[in-house]
């Protein structure tokens, strides 16, 4: 532990965790070793049904600043999900800047105090996101670097996006801080439909006072499941076509929460008709992408589609954007390796 200095800014540490008993201790121990002094760390755990709560009870004893409410823990007992459960620990939070952290990942020496440095530094930026080396649920090294580095510096500024670029920026919830601020246009709390919240806080920070990304690795990222490689492509179509499903509900949930913003707070940003045309060219794209996994009928989605594309200015930008979300579609992959497969049969 570092020493705590009266010009550090407050800073609210949440965890949300659930069924993560391998890994809550690994994670919470790097948190409470980091040199950076002025925090409360808020930890709930959803309602886990292995032994996450009794770990957690029993290394947290031996902290003295958990009696201070320095480390603030809820154990729930019922469970609430991601988004209502990170909405209960930003209302019991008081730091101006928020770190969110996986209950699986590890935080390396720094971590903290480079994002404090960083939102210090830069203060009319509302998001930074952290670099992180992924690792696999044992712990073994999958590559040395999440983000592929495209500047020749540490750090990349994301400022006054177009939507063509907002949809372009893929971060991982995994290192985000943000300042508090950031929220009060929703009042603080995140829309309960969002699935996740990395996407629609990347969005928020894009449309209101930019993004940081710094490249330096300081997390350790784990991933706990096998990602869609094209092996598991070719072996599993069935597995590809869940995950697929799965992945367009959660952007599914990201659009339409960003579309509902727009709408309600009648934000004016750059070309905003030319953004609600394209956020709902993807908002139907995805519909129509679950409504093919589920078979079930798409051809009204079709005809609004259609109209999206060609009745409206732009269309070049438009069918460009949507062939890029069709190339970017595990389904559009999986459905060119079964036609390849039925051509071979058939010669």
């Amino acid at each position: 532990m570092g020493i705590k200095s009266n010009n550090e800014p407050l800073i609210s540490i949440l965890v949300l965790s659930y069924n993560h008993e391998e890994y809550i201790i690994e994670s919470i121990s790097s948190i409470l070793k980091q040199n950076y002094c002025n925090y409360e760390l808020l930890i709930r755990d959803d309602a886990s049904t292995d032994k996450t709560p009794l770990l957690l009870s029993n290394f947290l004893s031996n902290y003295e600043n958990i009696k201070n409410n320095k480390i603030i823990v809820e154990y729930g007992k019922d469970n609430i999900g991601v988004m209502r459960g990170l909405n209960y620990l930003l209302k019991r939070s008081s730091g101006e800047i928020i770190i969110l952290c996986g209950p699986d990942d590890v935080c390396l020496p720094g971590r903290i105090s480079r994002a404090v440095e960083l939102h210090t530094q830069y203060p009319n930026y509302g998001l930074v996101a952290m670099n992180a080396k992924v690792i696999d649920k044992n712990g073994e090294l999958i590559r040395d670097s999440f983000y592929p580095k495209k500047s020749k510096y540490n750090l990349s500024f994301f400022k006054d996006l177009t939507y063509k670029q907002i949809i372009g920026i893929g971060l991982g919830g995994f290192g985000m801080s943000f300042k508090k601020d950031l929220l009060k246009v929703i009042n603080y709390q995140f829309p309960d439909s969002l699935l996740f919240e990395d996407g629609y806080l990347a969005f928020l920070a894009a449309i209101q006072n930019g993004i940081i990304l710094d490249y330096n690795p300081l997390i350790l990222y784990r991933r706990t499941s096998n990602s869609l490689s094209g092996l598991n492509l070719q072996l599993n179509p069935e597995k590809t076509v869940k995950n697929e499903i799965k992945f367009c509900k959660l952007f599914l949930s990201f659009e339409e929460a960003k579309l509902q913003f727009y709408l309600e707070n009648k934000i004016q940003t750059k070309n905003r008709g030319k953004a609600l045309h394209l956020l709902m060219q993807r908002i139907l794209c995805l519909q129509i992408k679950i409504k093919v996994t589920e078979n079930k009928p798409i051809f009204k989605l079709w005809i609004k589609l259609l109209w999206h594309l060609f009745f409206v200015p732009k269309t070049k930008e438009s069918i460009k954007i949507l062939l890029f979300s069709l190339n970017n579609s595990w389904l559009t992959k999986l459905m060119v390796l079964d036609y390849r497969r039925r051509a071979k049969n058939f010669g």
